[in-house]
């Protein structure tokens, strides 16, 4: 689901989407730990974008 989000996003966008979007297109109630391993794959795609644009400047 993220990666069809990300399609086609500059990499400031993708950095900058919100965990309440994801959430959203999920489209169901998420319990404490469900949330917590369906926002995982954001995080982590942000820190390597993070990562990226450290290891570009």
């Amino acid at each position: 689901m993220l990666t069809t989000m990300l399609k086609g996003l500059p990499l400031s966008e993708a950095e900058a989407l919100g965990d309440d979007a994801l959430v959203k297109k999920l489209g169901i109630s998420l319990s404490a730990v469900r949330l917590k391993c369906a926002l995982l794959p954001l995080h982590v795609m942000r820190l390597a974008v993070r990562e990226k644009k450290a290891a570009s400047t």
